[in-house]
C-alpha cells in the first residue's frame, strides 16, 4: 500500500507534456504493427523511467499539515534565545502556495521568498527572488532590543537556503551557516512546556 501511494505521489508531479511526447514517438517508430513487440517493451521501459525520473527531480511543495500555514514563532538567532512573549519578536509562515510571509513585532512582512519540501514534514529548501520585493510595515512598536533582533533576522531571511523540523522546532539554515529554530507561535503560556533547562525546549514555561 505505502509503494502505491507513494507511486501515486509521483505521478502526481509528472511532466505530463514529457511523458506524451515520449509514447507517440514509440508509436511512430514502431509502426502499428509491432505494437506487441519487443520494441514497444523497450518504449514502456523508457516511458516508465522518463515518469519516475521526471517526478523525483522536481522538489515537490510540502503540503503536509506540520509546516503549511502555521505560524512560527523565533525562539533561537545566531545562538541567542528570544523569548516568547505575547506579541512574537518575530514569526514566519510557510504558506500552502509556496510563499513566505510573516511578522517583526507588531509589523507584517511580505516577502519574496519561496519554500519547498525534499522530504515532505521533515525538511526541504528556501529560495528568494530578488525580482519580487520584500515589504514591510514601519508600525512603530517593541523595545530596541526586539526590534533589533527581528529586523536582522528578516534581513538574515534574504539568504535562507534550507530546512528542517528538529527536536527543537523548526530550524531554518542561512547561506553563511547560521541558523534560527523557530516553535509553533501564539501558544499560550499555560500550555508551555515546563523545564527550561531542557535545551530541547525553547518554549518553556518559567
Amino acid at each position: 500500500m505505502a509503494a502505491v501511494t507513494r507511486f501515486g505521489e509521483i505521478l502526481a508531479d509528472v511532466d505530463i507534456e514529457r511523458v506524451f511526447t515520449v509514447l507517440p514517438r514509440c508509436y511512430l517508430d514502431a509502426g502499428p504493427h509491432t505494437l506487441g513487440g519487443a520494441y514497444m517493451a523497450r518504449c514502456r521501459s523508457a516511458l516508465l523511467i522518463t515518469v519516475l525520473l521526471t517526478g523525483c527531480a522536481m522538489p515537490r511543495p510540502a503540503r503536509d499539515e506540520v509546516i503549511a500555514d502555521r505560524h512560527w514563532g523565533l525562539r533561537l538567532f545566531r545562538d541567542v534565545r528570544v523569548a516568547p512573549s505575547a506579541v512574537e519578536v518575530a514569526t514566519v509562515r510557510f504558506r500552502g502556495d509556496g510563499g513566505i510571509d510573516g511578522t517583526a513585532i507588531c509589523n507584517s512582512v511580505s516577502t519574496g521568498a519561496s519554500w519547498s519540501s525534499v522530504a515532505a514534514g521533515e525538511r526541504g529548501v528556501v529560495s528568494s527572488d530578488a525580482r519580487r520585493p520584500w515589504v514591510q510595515t514601519l508600525v512603530g512598536c517593541g523595545e530596541p532590543r526586539e526590534i533589533a533582533i527581528a529586523d536582522a533576522f528578516w534581513k538574515k531571511m534574504e539568504n535562507a537556503r534550507r530546512w528542517s523540523l528538529t527536536e527543537r522546532g523548526l530550524r531554518i539554515v542561512f547561506r553563511d551557516g547560521s541558523t534560527a529554530v523557530l516553535v509553533p507561535a501564539l501558544t499560550p503560556a499555560s500550555e508551555r512546556r515546563p523545564g527550561c533547562a531542557d535545551p530541547n525546549n525553547l518554549d518553556c514555561r518559567r
